[in-house]
């Protein structure tokens, strides 16, 4: 999926309503920011509670921070499949 957003005042981006929708994005949702060469990819942050529901384990703070960790370097690998691509 392409869109096209903008840079509005002191650097902030605003992606437009479309993606947003797609990756429920919502007022006060962590993303992550990640540069390979001239490309900027942004990518949401699980919620800890979330995860840990998917995952039928109740919620505990150190497993929480684990999993998350583990479901970031796999998208990251996935992103980077995906510029090797391109």
């Amino acid at each position: 999926m392409y869109a096209y957003g903008k840079v509005g005042k002191k650097g902030a981006l605003y992606p437009p309503k479309s993606l947003r929708e797609k990756l429920q994005l919502k007022e006060g949702d962590m993303i992550q920011y990640i540069v390979k060469g001239d490309s900027l990819l942004v990518v949401k942050i699980p919620d800890p509670l979330e995860v840990a529901s998917e995952f039928n384990i109740p919620f505990d703070i150190k497993k929480a921070v684990k999993i998350i960790g583990e479901v970031g370097k796999e998208s990251e690998r996935e992103i980077e499949e995906e510029i090797l691509k391109t």
